[in-house]
């Protein structure tokens, strides 16, 4: 779909269309809706940390036997930071799939 079709909403303050999300329609008989991923937070204890690739490993919380590698870390935690042993938030962005997660945050 258009978003500058004439079924697009209009802001008069801009004089513009507004832009929808891909997949969102307005007509009744085609209506389509946008699937979203739920992301879960999870916290966890940081277990191995590579500077090079800027990935680490985590134990989630609760969990003895479920440890997640090469787990992405936010480039807005500074390296010093990453020390093992230290409480990490981990966000896990499609649940049935542990490896596509990312920490977000160190907290003690």
């Amino acid at each position: 779909m258009n978003n500058n079709s004439p079924s697009a909403p209009y802001d008069n303050r801009t004089h513009k269309r507004i832009a929808r999300p891909y997949g969102h329609t307005t007509d009744t008989d085609d209506e389509t809706t946008m699937t979203t991923q739920q992301t879960e937070p999870h916290a966890g204890i940081l277990k191995a940390w590579d500077s090079g690739t800027w990935t680490a490993t985590v134990q989630l919380t609760g969990s003895l036997t479920l440890w997640l590698r090469n787990v992405p870390v936010s480039r807005g935690i500074p390296a010093a930071e990453l020390v093992v042993g230290r409480k990490v938030a981990v966000l896990l962005f499609d649940p049935t799939n542990p490896a596509d997660a990312v920490i977000t945050a160190i907290y003690t």
